[in-house]
């Protein structure tokens, strides 16, 4: 259950995860709630807030990618380096026929997303942001990528 109303609509202010808990009440269905968790802490307030003990997270792991395991667990947020990986595990399964011609607007707006959490996200971005094919921007990626993983200890 989205805890969002229409004239609300995207706005962190706006949202209503008081409702979740008034519907829970009422209903004896299992209920999953959702809406504006990022982090561990929203997740939290979230349960308390909702009564409900199962989430979905949606555009926060766009920020941080396992932000599942962030809110369940505490765990921290996926190292940069894991993150820049699992951008080109993504490109493998995005360029392949008619998806490859989106794939650089996806990949951008995955970075918008990003550079909220990983500041060395923008970096990337500023790199790649010109390029209109996904070939440029994988191999980018992986020059990238490589750059970064000569960087971390052994």
């Amino acid at each position: 259950m989205h805890a969002r109303t229409k004239t609300g609509g995207y706005k962190a202010s706006e949202i209503k995860w008081e409702y979740i808990n008034e519907i829970r009440k009422k209903t004896t269905l299992p209920l999953i709630a959702n809406g504006e968790i990022w982090n561990f802490a929203d997740g939290q307030r979230c349960i308390e807030t909702t009564g409900v003990d199962s989430l979905m997270v949606c555009r926060g792991a766009f920020n941080v990618p396992n932000l599942g395991n962030v809110v369940k667990h505490n765990h921290t947020a996926m190292p940069w380096h894991e993150v820049v990986e699992l951008l080109l595990v993504y490109s493998t399964y995005e360029i392949k026929g008619d998806k490859g011609l989106y794939y650089p607007n996806r990949v951008k707006q995955w970075f918008s997303y990003l550079r909220q959490q990983y500041p060395e996200a923008a970096e990337l971005f500023r790199e790649i942001r010109t390029f209109n094919k996904a070939a440029p921007i994988v191999e980018h990626i992986q020059h990238y990528r490589d750059k970064v993983l000569a960087t971390l200890p052994q």
